[in-house]
């Protein structure tokens, strides 16, 4: 006998708004027994759909909807930054928005709209990252603190940072030193940063 129980979806589309028309020409249904905002597609075509928008104001769902744009994006960026430090959710979703903040063209004229949008929403989770590495920094010493935020910085934009730059950094006892190569790290590219590194080895 053939089970009545849909059969889960292989391919997930995750949308930030509501594709009405996508939905009602290839005919997905609301998912039943799945949260609002969760449509499922006639059996033979295997496909999701998760409108981000239309996903409930849980917990559970807060990673889903930090995928969205929008409203949808700003309660969910402000939900994340209410969550305690140590919250999984931080953890998986934190470096993830710190690498798209990051990425983001530094000059106003090379930005888009959606970046701009971007950079407004989660600039209170940028800056209380950075708090939160600087009162990291002061428990474990001021320089030691810097020093590690700045690998993390690099390797979130550039890679895996090679070991001899990363060994002159650990050894940097200067804040003010290690806080211009964060900016720096922050706004250029990585071979202007090992110049200045290996320039300041050099001197």
């Amino acid at each position: 006998m053939q089970s009545s129980t849909p059969p889960r979806p292989k391919l997930w589309i995750i949308s930030s708004g509501r594709p009405a028309g996508g939905l009602e020409g290839f005919d997905f249904r609301a998912f039943e027994g799945w949260p609002t905002g969760v449509y499922r597609s006639p059996r033979l075509l295997f496909a999701g759909v998760v409108v981000t928008s239309e996903l409930p104001r849980e917990r559970d769902t807060l990673l889903l909807r930090l995928m969205g744009a929008g409203a949808c994006l700003r309660e969910a960026v402000a939900e994340l930054a209410a969550l305690p430090v140590e919250a999984r959710e931080r953890a998986i979703a934190g470096p993830v928005l710190l690498r798209c903040h990051i990425e983001i063209p530094k000059d106003p004229a090379n930005r888009t709209n959606e970046d701009e949008e971007f950079m407004s929403d989660t600039q209170d989770i940028f800056e209380a990252w950075q708090r939160e590495n600087i009162a990291k920094g002061r428990a474990q010493g001021a320089a030691e603190g810097l020093a590690q935020g700045l690998v993390v910085i690099y390797e979130i934009r550039f890679g895996t940072m090679p070991p001899a730059r990363k060994t002159v950094i650990e050894a940097t006892e200067e804040a003010a030193t290690l806080l211009a190569w964060i900016r720096l790290v922050e706004t250029s590219s990585a071979e202007a940063f090992a110049a200045t590194v290996l320039a300041s080895r050099a001197g």
